[in-house]
């Protein structure tokens, strides 16, 4: 491993590619593993458009990503003369995969970071999309993922804003309630159980 930058655990390393992806970022994330190993993440206007771990590209490299215990990191604006790959899916849910169910992390003042209203918002998803499937069907996934990409961009929204902006999407009143009451009774058992 280089010297130069601190070692990070694998939680650290990931919410710094999501915060980069947050700040709409262009360039490459570098991550040399404590066992050596090369991890490059290649960003366009925040959007994970390659994932590489050694010879493994793409989603085959996902599962070697998930298994690093800690690396250094740094990031450089050049991007490499490779074309993105185009089989891997939404950032988001790049990010999601990425991050499985790690709790958030707290805040130094005690209030939410951008990097904590993330995680929470990524930890939210599959409420989120169960939820709405009831009423949009296999588009809630997408819908879904539109409002999670806006507020992950915007860096500050709560996850309350991400359920009254999905319940506007369903153009009923009767329908947009008993959405956000569910969901709402749902995240709070899950915040509940993880207390």
């Amino acid at each position: 491993m280089k010297s130069g930058e601190p070692v990070l655990g694998y939680r650290d390393l990931i919410g710094e590619v999501r915060r980069l992806c947050a700040e709409g970022r262009t360039g490459t994330v570098f991550i040399t593993t404590s066992d050596n190993h090369s991890v490059r993440f290649v960003l366009r206007s925040g959007a994970i458009t390659a994932m590489v771990f050694g010879l493994q590209t793409g989603l085959a490299a996902m599962t070697s990503i998930k298994r690093i215990t800690a690396g250094r990191l740094s990031y450089s604006e050049e991007l490499p003369q490779r074309a993105p790959q185009e089989e891997l899916p939404p950032t988001p849910e790049l990010l999601t995969l990425l991050g499985g169910g790690m709790a958030p992390d707290a805040a130094d003042d005690g209030g939410p970071s951008a990097g904590t209203v993330a995680t929470s918002l990524n930890r939210s998803r599959a409420i989120l999309e169960t939820e709405l499937v009831e009423y949009l069907g296999p588009m809630a996934r997408v819908v879904c993922n539109e409002h999670l990409t806006r507020a992950a961009r915007g860096g500050s929204t709560s996850v309350n804003d991400v359920i009254e902006g999905l319940a506007s999407e369903l153009g009923d009143p009767e329908k947009a309630a008993r959405f956000k009451e569910r969901v709402r009774a749902r995240l709070a058992d899950t915040t509940v159980a993880n207390d």
